[in-house]
């Protein structure tokens, strides 16, 4: 039985994929299928709160614990464009230097465990300041710059000496691209979101791990 062409072409362009594009796409399809779903709620005056509250991480271990799954589908799932594509921007760039030194096993073994390991210290920082008596609103945590950080860090750390050149700012090594990224990610989110800075410490460490 002959499948039709678009299937094949779909097949084709997945197994001539790289794992970068696969979870490009994976990420990209699934982010906008949710945005379209919620839309179309929205237009039935049909609620779609339930979206986030299944699918985000929440700040909480308690809640964690009630919704686990969570903890993977949150770095699938980006709430606003911006987030969207610079993420997947960033991964494109860095998992095709990641995967020119290393195996696509390990590119997922690092992208999926640093998105986990990151998203895990978000609801427990958030336990641990709730112990001690410093109370933040837990807002729920979406996309996959832990993992991607975790990316970034591993390669930085793999091939230090190497230099990937930027516009404008010309050839730099990159260990130093690394530490940039992990120091302008903790600074952009420390004053407006602590715990997004604790998930992005989490997929550097394993990245560099």
């Amino acid at each position: 039985m002959n499948r039709p062409r678009h299937i094949t072409s779909l097949r084709a362009f997945w197994q001539q994929s790289s794992p970068a594009s696969r979870l490009i796409s994976i990420t990209v399809g699934w982010t906008l299928l949710l945005w379209i779903l919620k839309v179309v709620l929205q237009l039935l005056s049909a609620p779609s709160s339930w979206i986030d509250v299944q699918l985000a991480l929440p700040g909480s271990l308690y809640t964690l614990g009630h919704r686990p799954w969570t903890l993977f589908t949150y770095m699938w799932y980006h709430n606003d464009l911006g987030h969207l594509v610079v993420n997947m921007l960033l991964l494109y760039i860095f998992g095709r230097l990641f995967l020119a030194h290393l195996t696509s096993r390990q590119f997922y073994i690092v992208y999926i465990l640093g998105g986990v390991l990151g998203g895990f210290l978000y609801p427990l920082l958030f336990s641990i300041l709730d112990a001690v008596g410093l109370f933040y609103i837990h807002l729920p945590l979406y996309g996959s710059s832990a993992a991607i950080l975790s990316l970034i860090v591993a390669i930085g750390g793999y091939c230090p000496k190497e230099k990937i050149r930027f516009l404008w700012v010309g050839s730099l090594s990159l260990y130093v691209v690394a530490l940039i990224f992990v120091v302008t990610s903790l600074l952009f989110n420390l004053n407006r979101n602590v715990g997004g800075s604790i998930a992005h410490i989490g997929g550097a460490v394993w990245g560099l791990i």
